[in-house]
């Protein structure tokens, strides 16, 4: 899954993206502003994350044409959706969102990559390694590697197999950055 929720302070959500690599910001307000917005986002860019500020505010038809971008982005596009109003989004949306945890995201941790990727494979029950995962958003050197991270947390989330998800995070997080 790339796709966020980010609800609060829409400064702290473009922090939040573009921590995440090239960001380009969609202003969609209206039925014709999505549709134009869902054009640009099935054309291959590279990778780039996409961020969808007040979604909240937007017209119901509005999120609805945006549903099928947000549930099945293309391949690079990691999207970030923005709510001050969580509860204004449709269902069909948030079930398609990862919530971002913001209180993660204040405070940078003071482990170096490779401690957290030391500290993550001797952690081995799944609310710990959720945990681990969730600290591992704060490290300085891995927060442009978010979207692993968070991939791992859902990938935990759904099927438990925390071996596996540590053992795929660890050899993927390795290579980037050479530990």
């Amino acid at each position: 899954m790339h796709a966020f929720l980010f609800s609060g302070n829409l400064d702290d959500a473009r922090k939040y993206a573009n921590s995440m690599g090239p960001t380009i910001e969609f202003d969609v307000k209206s039925a014709a502003d999505a549709k134009n917005t869902q054009a640009q986002l099935l054309v291959p860019k590279g990778k780039y994350v996409a961020l969808l500020p007040n979604l909240d505010l937007s017209s119901n038809e509005s999120k609805q044409v945006l549903l099928k971008s947000i549930e099945e982005p293309l391949d690079g596009v990691t999207i970030v959706v923005h709510a001050s109003n969580k509860e204004a989004l449709p269902e069909t949306i948030l079930s398609r969102l990862s919530s971002v945890n913001q209180k993660i995201l204040l405070s940078e941790s003071k482990l170096t990559p490779k401690e957290f990727l030391e500290k993550l494979e001797k952690t081995k029950e799944r609310s710990d390694v959720l945990e681990v995962l969730s600290e591992g958003l704060r490290v300085k050197g891995l927060i442009q590697h978010s979207d692993k991270i968070m991939d791992a947390i859902v990938a935990v989330k759904k099927n438990g197999n925390t071996t596996l998800q540590i053992l795929n995070l660890k050899v993927r997080l390795a290579n980037l950055l050479s530990v």
